[in-house]
Formats: structure tokens, C-alpha cells, sequence
């Protein structure tokens, strides 16, 4: 990852963005044809950040349980935390090409008034391919399929497209954008298996990654509980 903070750091060097962090630069250039390369170094270098910093040294105190309201959580939203496990990495394990896989908080956003009620929240998993990002705001960049293999996709460039210099100037959140933030991520990159578990390995490596992940980190970028019509976008991730 060294190299991709080198060359921001040479594209940013002198400019207003000189001290911003790789998700501030990602949600700043997500719609700007012109910084594709910024955009998309910062997008793997906070992306891989997120992966690794998702990781925990110890077996012994990751646990699952240390953590009620979050396993609770996870519960309400996919019936089990075994069904979790294998929907998160039969999706990893299915994709052809490299990318991430995301376990995200989600909210839909509400017009209703605020009330004094909480409940659990909502979550979802999503995949992002090569170096696109999972925040709504940069929507435009999440690169939720495969692009080298989708049928009929396009990037929207054109003179009325998301990334042409009118549709930048469009509010940052389309319409029925769902509001969320990523709570935990697993790199399908081959570079991650192939020396360890090598050609085949790809699921023994899931497996152990599952193994491995830092539950303190994860409840420590969530919310523990909504208020039921608050329209805040959450936003907890780490600002690497």
C-alpha cells in the first residue's frame, strides 16, 4: 500500500488537497473525470487500510460475544450470525475479479419527524470491484459489478453523464440513496491468498479471515441503536 500514499502524495503535493485523507480525497473526486487516478489510488489505499485495520492480532479477544448490541444486530438482520458468515463469504469467494466485500450499517433516509424511539440497526453486505468505494456520496464510483465483464455498462462521461462538469454540480446524494456506513470489509484481491493458500485457496483463506476479525474495531464504527426518524448520515468509518 506504500505506493499508493507515494503517488498521492506527489498528485496532491501543493494543492488544497495536500493534507486531506484518502476518504476525503475519495468523496472529492469521485465525479471528476480528470482525477480518475487520484480517486482511484485513494479509493484501494483507504479500502485496503479498512481491510487490514478489520483485523485482529489475537485470536483470544476478538469474540463476537464481547460485543451484545452489534451480535444482536447482526441477528435481527440476517437471522444468524452463521448465515452471516456464509452470505458474506460465499459472496467473496464468488466473485471473479478482484475487489471488496462489504458488511455495511444501513438506513434509509426519512422525511417523518424525529422520535424519542431506538431500535437496532440494519445491515447489508454489498460488493465493490477493484477500487470502487462503498460511501453513498460517491455513488457514482461504487463499481458494484464487474466492469470488464458487464454487459452494457456505462460510465456515464457524456455531457449530461454523473462525471461530466454538470453532473458534478448535482447534489452528492441522488434520490432514495440509502444512507450507510461500512463496518467491515474482506479484500478479494488475489495478491491476499495466492503466496499463502495459493490457486485454490481462495475459500480456506475466507475461512480464516472470518477467523481473524477484529469485532472491537467493527462496533467501534457503528451505531449502537437509531432514533427511529433521525435523518443523520452515519459516518464513523476511520478517516484514514
Amino acid at each position: 500500500m506504500a505506493f499508493l500514499v507515494d503517488r498521492l502524495n506527489k498528485a496532491t503535493k501543493g494543492s488544497d488537497h495536500e493534507n486531506s485523507t484518502t476518504k476525503q480525497l475519495v468523496l472529492s473526486f469521485a465525479r471528476n473525470p480528470s482525477m480518475a487516478a487520484v480517486f482511484s489510488a485513494a479509493s484501494m489505499a483507504h479500502n485496503t487500510h479498512f481491510f487490514f485495520d478489520s483485523l485482529s492480532p489475537s485470536l483470544d479477544t476478538n469474540s463476537l460475544d464481547n460485543y451484545p448490541l452489534l451480535k444482536e444486530a447482526l441477528i435481527k438482520s440476517f437471522g444468524s450470525i452463521d448465515t452471516l458468515w456464509r452470505t458474506m463469504l460465499t459472496t467473496a469467494n464468488a466473485m471473479t475479479g478482484p475487489g471488496f466485500v462489504w458488511l455495511v450499517q444501513a438506513k434509509q433516509r426519512s422525511t417523518s419527524a424525529a422520535g424519542n424511539t431506538s431500535s437496532l440497526p440494519e445491515y447489508r453486505i454489498l460488493t465493490t470491484y477493484n477500487a470502487g468505494t462503498p460511501y453513498p456520496e460517491a455513488i457514482y464510483r461504487q463499481q458494484g459489478v464487474d466492469q470488464s465483464t458487464a454487459i452494457g455498462y456505462n460510465g456515464s462521461a457524456g455531457s449530461f453523464g454523473s462525471t461530466s462538469a454538470r453532473g458534478r454540480d448535482t447534489p452528492k446524494l441522488p434520490p432514495g440513496t440509502e444512507l450507510i456506513t461500512p463496518a467491515l470489509c474482506v479484500s478479494t484481491w488475489e495478491h491476499c491468498y495466492l503466496p499463502e493458500y495459493g490457486v485454490d485457496g481462495k475459500a480456506k483463506y475466507l475461512i480464516e479471515w472470518w477467523k481473524s476479525i477484529n469485532w472491537g474495531a467493527v462496533d467501534n464504527r457503528v451505531e449502537k441503536r437509531q432514533k427511529l426518524g433521525d435523518n443523520n448520515v452515519f459516518d464513523k468509518g476511520p478517516s484514514v
